[in-house]
């Protein structure tokens, strides 16, 4: 089969639902940065009214960190379904890649200079990650990602719950100076 070049997805081959999940968990990142990873906005300070707190709690309840974790899985969906293409038409897929992972880190490059933070650099960062993995057995992705998730679970659970015999030191702290 002839290599064919990887183009742009048409209009109307793309996938509208993951477009409009794409475009919520976007607003939803949007509003928990303009309220809850908001400095200037902190109720446990007590710096702020009972408007803000109304608007405060909801969102850190129902859009924080669930906005993030839907956007990055969609990242990776992407990731998939942009390989499954490339492979389906014969198309280089790993240098394309690294072309996008390269202008997003541009993009979020230009975000840290004048915003101070940034996820996006980060996103082509694990971008780079996706493409050492993405050949390798699907059983050892498995036993990667189990491990993944234990090995901070076991960490944390040795440390918090004294079982690696580390003695804390109770400091009393004067409250007067």
């Amino acid at each position: 089969m002839q290599q064919q070049i990887l183009q742009p997805v048409a209009l109307k081959q793309r996938i509208l639902t993951i477009d409009i999940i794409r475009g919520f968990a976007l607003f939803g990142i949007l509003v928990v940065n303009l309220t809850v990873d908001n400095s200037n906005m902190s109720p446990m300070e007590g710096r702020v009214g009972i408007a803000d707190q109304l608007v405060y709690w909801p969102v850190r309840f129902f859009m924080d960190d669930k906005a993030m974790a839907i956007f990055t899985f969609l990242f990776g969906l992407g990731f998939a379904i942009q390989m499954q293409r490339a492979e389906a038409i014969n198309a280089p897929f790993v240098f394309v890649y690294l072309r996008r992972l390269f202008v997003l880190a541009l993009i979020g490059a230009a975000h840290i200079i004048f915003m101070g933070r940034d996820v996006i650099f980060d996103y082509a960062l694990f971008g780079v990650l996706l493409l050492l993995f993405y050949k390798f057995n699907r059983k050892i992705i498995l036993v990667l990602a189990i491990l993944s998730f234990l090995i901070p679970w076991t960490r944390n659970n040795f440390l918090y719950n004294g079982n690696l015999n580390i003695k804390l030191k109770e400091v009393a702290i004067d409250s007067t100076i």
